[in-house]
């Protein structure tokens, strides 16, 4: 018969301990890795209406990025309802454009309509390009960072004609400027729409700017957005409430959000 000394016990015991705690390690390793992610994120992308963004440029209805910038920030638009502090109130979107050789890319920066004006944040970018084939092709290609709720189904990757519209003549002229916001803080004082208001809001602009939503394709998973300004998300993340989620996405039909819209604890719906 073998002889098992305490020592020997204590041995088995702290082996068996260190067995389950790497055990309980990993499961929540893997917990943590796989399970919902949305109290990190900080709006859905269907409070930014990156279709119609892209739809206006090949339109009539806007000749600068100034413009663009207006027409996104216009409250009656319905286009901008970006609110990534969580106060209820609209975000001034901020347009900057960065230029490599014959690649044009602009990022939408949020500013917060109440505190850290200094810390903007991307809400969405395209990269843009015009070939030098015949017909000249103009390409678009852009969607939403991670941070961003339901970010890999509004990925948009279009291809237009370059037949001199009004836009895209100014924006590819050889002397046009690199296009700086003239404010460098914009504050904005419009309260964050209802889903069935802002729904609304966009189906008049769409009827009188003449312009159709765009089809959507799924992100791809290597696809970041190149600013300076990503990695604000940070200062962002203290604005989310761990113990409510955005709800579920993609109904057919729009909700209205209640008197607890600002809690982000109402069940969420893109609505589009």
């Amino acid at each position: 018969m073998n002889n098992f000394s305490l020592l020997d016990l204590l041995s088995h015991v702290f082996r068996f301990g260190l067995i389950v705690g790497v055990l309980f390690g990993a499961l929540d390793f893997i917990v943590s890795a796989f399970s919902s992610t949305e109290s990190d994120k900080v709006f859905h992308q269907a409070d930014f209406d990156l279709s119609s963004v892209i739809a206006l440029m090949n339109s009539d209805k806007v000749s600068t990025l100034a413009e663009l910038a207006a027409q996104i920030n216009d409250p009656t638009t319905g286009l901008n309802n970006v609110d990534m502090n969580g106060d209820n109130i609209i975000d001034y979107i901020e347009i900057e454009e960065k230029r490599d050789e014959d690649v044009y890319r602009l990022t939408f920066l949020a500013h917060p309509s109440q505190s850290q004006s200094t810390a903007k944040l991307p809400v969405a970018a395209l990269k843009i390009q015009l070939s030098e084939t015949v017909p000249q092709k103009i390409s678009i290609s852009g969607g939403f960072p991670d941070y961003v709720v339901d970010n890999t189904s509004a990925y948009y990757q279009v291809e237009y004609v370059y037949k001199q519209q009004v836009f895209w003549h100014t924006f590819f002229a050889k002397t046009r400027s690199v296009y700086t916001e003239t404010t460098s803080t914009q504050v904005s004082k419009t309260k964050q729409l209802s889903i069935s208001d802002r729904n609304s809001r966009r189906k008049v602009f769409y009827a009188l700017a003449g312009i159709a939503l765009l089809k959507a394709a799924t992100r791809p998973a290597t696809y970041r957005i190149q600013s300076r300004y990503s990695n604000n998300f940070k200062l962002y993340r203290k604005y989310t409430r761990p113990s409510t989620s955005f709800g579920s996405y993609g109904s057919s039909s729009p909700s209205s959000r209640g008197s607890g819209y600002g809690s982000r604890s109402r069940g969420y719906s893109s609505g589009k």
